[in-house]
């Protein structure tokens, strides 16, 4: 949903005439705020789950590490876009990187196999 939201956001910033000088500083501080507080309750959720579990489910570590790296790298640059460049392609690339991620989620979950609970 972050995508999208993302999306709308800088299109209703479009519609208005004249166009923001500051638009990507604003589209920026829209996603920040929204990718800063997502990457804490990610984070914290991880932190809840079993030891063993990322060694246990095939996959998770090696989606959830890099991920959240990416994850902080882009808060960063949206800061920096904020700070410095007002330019489109920051805020371009944290839409890119929501939407490869949930792309990648969902191929996991159809492609392995269910794991039943009786063993």
């Amino acid at each position: 949903m972050l995508p999208l939201a993302f999306c709308m956001f800088g299109l209703l910033l479009l519609a208005i005439k004249p166009t923001p000088v500051a638009i990507w500083r604003w589209c920026c501080g829209f996603a920040a705020a929204y990718l800063f507080p997502f990457g804490v309750y990610t984070s914290r959720a991880a932190r809840r789950l079993p030891r063993g579990q990322f060694q246990a489910n095939r996959g998770v570590g090696f989606i959830f590490y890099p991920f959240y790296a990416l994850g902080t790298g882009m808060c960063l640059l949206q800061l920096y876009n904020i700070a410095v460049l007002n330019a489109f392609w920051p805020f371009f690339a944290a839409i890119v990187l929501q939407i490869f991620g949930a792309m990648l989620q969902l191929v996991r979950l159809i492609l392995l196999p269910r794991q039943d609970d009786d063993g």
